[in-house]
């Protein structure tokens, strides 16, 4: 299954605290591929258990963070989870789902 951890690069934030989030998912995720891609932080990663994603997203959420994350057999279900998760939480729109899809992959 992948999973998926996204998280959005606010307005003003320094690139030193963007490594930061960078080198803490590196850490709490094996075989992770982690990318900066528009104002997201993308993070997938092969799973067997969704625990250290959800354990991960609580952590920088607790720190300030928006954070996304989905699960999935494939990009296309992932991308509907993160989405559905996102809209619901106000940190996109309905209309953001091209840009969502993009992100991802």
């Amino acid at each position: 299954m992948l999973g998926y951890l996204l998280v959005k690069i606010q307005s003003g934030q320094e690139y030193d605290s963007v490594h930061l989030i960078k080198e803490e998912i590196s850490d709490k995720l094996s075989f992770v591929d982690v990318k900066v891609k528009g104002d997201w932080i993308v993070a997938c990663t092969e799973i067997d258990s969704r625990i250290p994603i959800w354990q991960l997203a609580l952590d920088l959420e607790v720190k300030g963070e928006i954070v996304g994350y989905g699960f999935g057999p494939d990009h296309e279900a992932v991308t509907k989870d993160i989405l559905q998760m996102l809209v619901k939480r106000g940190a996109v729109s309905n209309s953001d789902s091209d840009f969502i899809k993009a992100v991802i992959n």
